[in-house]
């Protein structure tokens, strides 16, 4: 299905955040996966800030713009659906595959539809460029955890 309008895109990117959210303090409170603690901490409160961050702009903006839904055309939430979390007993390097496929989604969304609404609305663009670039960062963090396990 797709996106009919922004409200439904940052809907279904609320949603996103939320449970990468809560994948990363779930691992993070895991003993097994201790050597990962601080940085799954970390990921899940900058997860926290870039979701604040465009859901705050899209509400300043919101006042300003009229619902543009034709710019979202050839979106589908279909194309950013993630597989199911892995169990808590997985070993470190799946969860890690998994988190960088968590990372990968946000970041092709948030640059996919900064790209579609950027010439209408270029102040709620912004934030999703920022924090797919962010998601891209995290994403390489995710990699050299995953390389340096061996």
């Amino acid at each position: 299905m797709g996106f009919t309008t922004l409200s439904s895109a940052l809907y279904f990117y609320q949603n996103l955040e939320d449970f990468t959210t809560r994948f990363y303090e779930k691992f993070a409170a895991n003993e097994n996966y201790s050597a990962l603690r601080e940085l799954f901490l970390d990921l899940a409160r900058d997860n926290i800030k870039q979701k604040n961050t465009v859901l705050r702009t899209y509400q300043e903006a919101i006042t300003d713009i009229l619902e543009v839904g034709s710019s979202l055309d050839g979106m589908r939430e279909e194309d950013y659906l993630i597989p199911e979390m892995p169990v808590e007993d997985s070993d470190m390097k799946e969860v890690l595959n998994y988190a960088i496929t968590l990372e990968d989604c946000g970041l092709r969304f948030c640059l996919d539809i900064s790209k579609k609404i950027r010439t209408l609305l270029t102040d709620i663009s912004r934030p999703f460029e920022s924090a797919g670039k962010k998601k891209g960062d995290r994403k390489n963090r995710l990699e050299a955890a995953l390389r340096s396990l061996g």
